[in-house]
């Protein structure tokens, strides 16, 4: 079958790109991707385009083409209705900040097939018009994309970034006005959420009046910059003078039943109310390592169910608390927890000091399992942060100083 081609094709590619073959990893990739359009599967298709356009950054320094690649993918998956569109559309912003200058950026359907389709079968065309059979609605979705794409990546514009993240609310409240109940259902769900957070509590309050038919005075009263502009923009919409992609609201489906299905199905939520149980007995008797261990473990579990925030900040007050009793392994442990958090949410330049951190310690305790840990977790902080010779670095003196003669001579001959 093609689609298998192209599993076994992308499988080779990955593997040429962590031995260092760059430009192996781009010929295998593309031929992955030819195969994956044979098999006519939007989801693999996706994820091929986003590999390739990962290994023409990552190795060429290719980013016109790149920055192709992964708006294919994002442009797919959103029509997918996939949640994982968002990964592409942040390597489409990282893309358009290093552009070079006078590069073109594909605008337009036409224009982004033409340039997928440097790779032979690449017929972007043809898929989204499976995907959706409205080109004007194709292209209302490229053109959100895009929007979306130049305002991350521009860093002195954090108010235009708050507008764009909540576009996928927005375009779900659209959804639940036309009469879709299960676009209303995982709106009011979000918004149920977003009130816990004290950042963003009086803005779903004021979204969720909204959602519900209030729109007179008043409404704005309270309200801070940035929740003025995003509940006025969502008037806007719900109105008609502003156009938000109705295919968005499927990312706010996804993301909340993922989350809904982490935080209370299943032993998550059991595990959790073990560990809050844990670090009050342990405040109440006075046992500060006691606590320091459950705040730890209890950021392990929300990396799990995805509260980053929450996280970080059970592991730094697990450190705070391992420094101030002296604890080494404790405050190692913490660091790289936090480390850990800091590349799920992006924060690569963070995440690299940390390990940093937390690598010194194991090497001064002689903890060979935490210092292999900590140096793998470097060299992939290093390597997202572009400095590629000390990933190269790190993972060296994983092969050199933490496995033996025999498990060095295999791992070197998997990476050939």
């Amino acid at each position: 079958m093609p689609e298998d081609f192209g599993k076994d094709l992308s499988a080779l590619a990955d593997a040429a790109d962590k031995a260092g073959r760059g430009q192996e990893a781009i010929d295998l990739a593309r031929e992955a991707l030819r195969y994956d359009y044979l098999g006519g599967e939007a989801d693999a298709t996706a994820a091929s385009h986003d590999s390739l356009g990962n290994y023409l950054a990552r190795n060429a320094a290719d980013y016109p083409r790149a920055l192709a690649h992964h708006l294919a993918a994002a442009l797919l998956l959103t029509l997918a209705g996939s949640a994982e569109a968002r990964h592409s559309l942040i390597s489409v912003a990282r893309d358009l900040a290093r552009l070079p200058g006078g590069a073109i950026v594909p605008a337009s359907v036409s224009e982004l097939s033409a340039a997928a389709g440097e790779v032979p079968g690449a017929h972007l065309d043809r898929l989204l018009a499976r995907l959706n059979s409205d080109p004007a609605a194709v292209q209302g979705t490229l053109d959100a994309l895009l929007g979306q794409a130049r305002t991350w990546a521009d860093p002195d514009t954090p108010l235009p970034r708050h507008l764009a993240s909540w576009d996928p609310v927005i375009a779900g409240m659209i959804a639940a006005q036309g009469g879709d109940e299960q676009a209303r259902a995982a709106v009011e769900q979000h918004l149920a959420e977003r009130t816990r957070s004290a950042d963003w509590a009086r803005l779903a309050g004021t979204l969720s009046a909204i959602l519900n038919g209030q729109n007179g005075a008043g409404l704005l009263d309270g309200l801070g910059k940035i929740d003025t502009a995003i509940t006025v923009r969502a008037l806007a919409a719900l109105g008609g003078d502003v156009q938000v992609p109705s295919q968005l609201w499927l990312a706010v489906a996804l993301t909340t039943a993922m989350a809904a299905l982490l935080r209370q199905d299943g032993p998550w939520s059991d595990a959790i109310a073990r560990h809050l149980a844990a670090i009050n007995a342990a405040r109440q008797v006075g046992d500060k390592l006691g606590e320091a261990h459950a705040r730890n473990d209890l950021g392990d579990l929300r990396h799990l169910t995805g509260e980053l925030p929450a996280a970080a900040e059970d592991h730094q007050a697990a450190l705070s608390i391992s420094r101030d009793l002296g604890d080494r392994l404790g405050e190692a442990n913490a660091l790289h927890n936090l480390a850990v958090v800091g590349l799920m949410t992006g924060d690569n330049p963070g995440a690299a000091q940390a390990t940093e951190l937390a690598l010194r310690i194991y090497q001064d305790l002689g903890n060979r399992h935490g210092e292999a840990n900590a140096v793998y977790d470097l060299a992939e902080a290093r390597r997202r942060t572009g400095d590629y010779p000390g990933g190269i670095q790190a993972t060296e003196q994983a092969l050199r100083g933490l496995f033996t003669p025999s498990c060095r001579n295999a791992t070197r001959q998997r990476l050939r």
